[in-house]
């Protein structure tokens, strides 16, 4: 279990680096090039897609039941993450 809540932080790190104004930003593909969604979700641009990829590359197998559990645990933290990208947090004086 501890292994697949590694896989999950993985997950939420490469999306980070990814995100605007981080590290990796300018080797996003963007977002009109539609035909692409189906390898850049899994890759770096959708937390719950993420799951699938990272998964089998990280444990070297197919295993439904994990992927299923990182899917859900990288769902949570999405939810979180929406929920303070769109919350403003009062600044300090």
């Amino acid at each position: 279990m501890l292994q697949l809540i590694e896989i999950s932080l993985i997950c939420v790190g490469i999306h980070v680096c990814f995100l605007e104004g981080m590290i990796f930003e300018s080797l996003r593909i963007e977002k009109y090039l539609v035909k692409l969604q189906w390898i850049i979700k899994p890759l770096y641009d959708c937390l719950p897609c993420m799951a699938s990829f990272w998964t089998c590359i990280i444990l070297w197998k197919i295993d439904i039941k994990s992927m299923l559990i990182v899917c859900g645990i990288n769902a949570i933290i999405a939810s979180v993450l929406q929920f303070f990208d769109n919350t403003k947090l009062p600044e300090n004086e």
